[in-house]
C-alpha cells in the first residue's frame, strides 16, 4: 500500500493559525498577532508554491515515463488521472484568487455572510474533495478518510452555515487573507499527495537480474470489473538479440525481439468479483549462455 508521511510544517502551521485566532484582546496582544500572523502567512505562501513545483516534477517525470516503452503502459493509465487532479486544484485555486481580490475592497462580513461566499467555499471544497477522490476507485480507498480541508460530509444550507460560523465568522480580513492561503496549502498537498500516489503506479515492476539485466512487468491496471480488458506487458530491461528473451505470459509464449522489445498479453475479464493472479515468467540467457528464469505474477481485483 503506498504510504505518505504527515508534514510537520503543515501542521505546526495549523496549530500556530488556531492559536493566532485566539489571542489576546489588548492593544500590545493585538500587535503581537498581527506580527505573528503576517509571518505565518508569508511561511504558508512559500510552502504552497514549493509544493506546486514538486507536483510540476512529478507531472514532467510522468510524461517521460509515458515515453519509454517499459512504463509506458502504466504511465498513459496514470497520467491522465494526474492531470485531472492537476485541473480540479487549478480551478478551485483560481476561485480563491477571487475571494482575495474581493477582500480587497470589503469586509469579512460583506464577502463571507452577506454575499453568501463562506456558503459557496463550502460548496466548492466539498465538490472538489468529491471530484479528486472520485478521479480512481484506489485513489478513493487510500484517501477517503485522510484528504482536507474539512467540510461537513452533507453539502447543503445548515452545513455550509455552519462552515461560516465556525471558521469565518468574526475574522478580520488579514485573518481571512491567511486563512484563505492555509485552504490553499492544504489543496496544493492534496494535490501533490495524490498525483505522489499516481506516479508511484507509473512505475514498472523491475526484478534485479544477471550483470544487472532488469527483467520488467506492467500490467494495466490493479482493479478491473467483469468484461474489462486487462493489459500486461513483459521485457528486459537491457535488451540485446544475443540473450534471446521470451516471455510466458499466463502460458502463452511470446517472443521479444527487436521488432517487438516488450511482450504484451491482453486478457477479458470473465471472473466475477474477487482477487485473481496469473504467472508471469521470464527467459533469457546469461553471458555464459545459461538459461535463465524468472518467475513472477500478476494480481488483480475484479470488482
Amino acid at each position: 500500500m503506498y504510504q505518505n508521511s504527515t508534514n510537520p510544517p503543515l501542521l505546526a502551521t495549523s496549530l500556530l493559525f488556531s492559536v493566532l485566532l485566539i489571542y489576546g484582546c489588548s492593544s500590545s496582544a493585538k500587535k503581537q498577532q498581527e506580527r505573528l500572523l503576517a509571518q505565518l502567512d508569508s511561511s504558508q505562501v512559500v510552502m504552497t508554491e514549493f509544493t506546486s513545483r514538486q507536483t510540476d516534477q512529478l507531472l514532467k517525470a510522468t510524461e517521460d515515463r509515458v515515453m519509454d516503452p517499459f512504463s509506458a503502459e502504466k504511465a498513459k493509465i496514470w497520467h491522465p488521472k494526474m492531470m485531472q487532479i492537476k485541473e480540479c486544484t487549478k480551478t478551485i485555486m483560481a476561485y480563491l484568487q477571487g475571494l482575495h481580490q474581493q477582500l480587497a475592497t470589503a469586509t469579512v462580513y460583506q464577502v463571507f455572510v452577506k454575499g453568501q461566499e463562506g456558503k459557496d467555499l463550502h460548496h466548492q471544497l466539498f465538490e472538489y474533495k468529491k471530484k479528486i477522490l472520485s478521479t480512481d476507485e484506489a485513489i478513493y480507498e487510500e484517501f477517503v478518510r485522510t484528504i482536507g480541508p474539512k467540510t461537513d460530509t452533507a453539502d447543503n444550507t445548515p452545513a455550509s452555515e455552519n462552515y461560516t460560523r465556525q471558521y469565518l465568522t468574526g475574522l478580520t480580513n488579514a485573518q481571512a487573507v491567511a486563512f484563505l492561503h492555509k485552504l490553499e496549502q492544504q489543496l496544493v498537498l492534496n494535490e501533490n499527495r495524490l498525483i505522489t500516489y499516481c506516479f508511484y503506479n507509473t512505475r514498472p515492476i523491475s526484478f534485479c537480474g544477471y550483470n544487472e539485466i532488469s527483467e520488467i512487468i506492467n500490467q494495466s491496471s490493479t482493479v478491473v470489473q467483469t468484461g474489462e480488458e486487462l493489459t500486461i506487458t513483459a521485457g528486459i530491461g537491457q535488451f540485446s538479440n544475443r540473450i534471446k528473451p521470451i516471455a510466458i505470459i499466463n502460458g502463452q509464449i511470446i517472443p521479444i525481439t527487436n521488432d517487438n522489445p516488450v511482450a504484451t498479453y491482453k486478457l477479458k475479464i470473465k471472473e466475477g468479483v474477487g482477487k485473481y493472479s496469473l504467472p508471469v515468467q521470464l527467459r533469457y540467457l546469461d553471458e555464459n549462455g545459461v538459461m535463465l528464469t524468472r518467475n513472477s505474477k500478476v494480481t488483480y481485483t475484479v470488482r
